[in-house]
C-alpha cells in the first residue's frame, strides 16, 4: 500500500485509518491494521467526534484498539460530539474484550474510567 494512502485526511479531518476503524465488516479492521504499519497517524479526529480508537472499541476490535494504543492512539480522548471516551464506546456497545483483555485493554491503559459523557454517564 502507497505510503501517502495512509497520510491522508479529507477536509473534514476524516482519515483512510478512521473510515477503515469503523467500517462496520471485519476487513475494515484488517485494512486498518495495514495502514497503521504504512505509518498512518492514529490521533486524528473523525468527522463524527472521535478517533479510529472510538471505532475500533464501537465495533469490539480488541486487536485494532491495542495497535493503535501501541500507535499513540490517546486512550482518553474524548469524542467532541458525545464526550464519550473509547472506554465509554466499549462499554455501551457491550465489547468486554475491548474494555478490559487481559490486564485491560483500556482500564490497564490508564483510560479514565470516571469521565462524565454528554448525558453524565461514567
Amino acid at each position: 500500500m502507497p505510503y501517502l494512502i495512509a497520510l491522508q485526511v479529507r477536509m473534514d479531518g476524516t482519515s483512510p485509518l478512521w473510515l477503515a476503524a469503523n467500517a462496520p465488516d471485519d476487513g475494515g479492521e484488517a485494512a486498518a491494521l495495514e495502514l497503521l504499519e504504512a505509518g498512518a497517524k492514529a490521533d486524528i479526529v473523525g468527522s463524527r467526534g472521535g478517533t479510529a480508537l472510538h471505532g475500533a472499541a464501537f465495533h469490539g476490535r480488541a486487536k485494532l484498539a491495542s495497535a493503535l494504543i501501541a500507535a499513540g492512539c490517546p486512550v482518553n480522548a474524548v469524542n467532541s460530539k458525545t464526550s464519550y471516551t473509547a472506554l465509554h464506546t466499549a462499554a455501551e456497545t457491550k465489547h468486554p474484550k475491548v474494555c478490559c483483555k487481559d490486564v485491560g485493554l483500556l482500564v490497564g491503559r490508564q483510560c479514565a474510567q470516571r469521565v462524565a459523557s454528554i448525558i453524565g454517564t461514567t
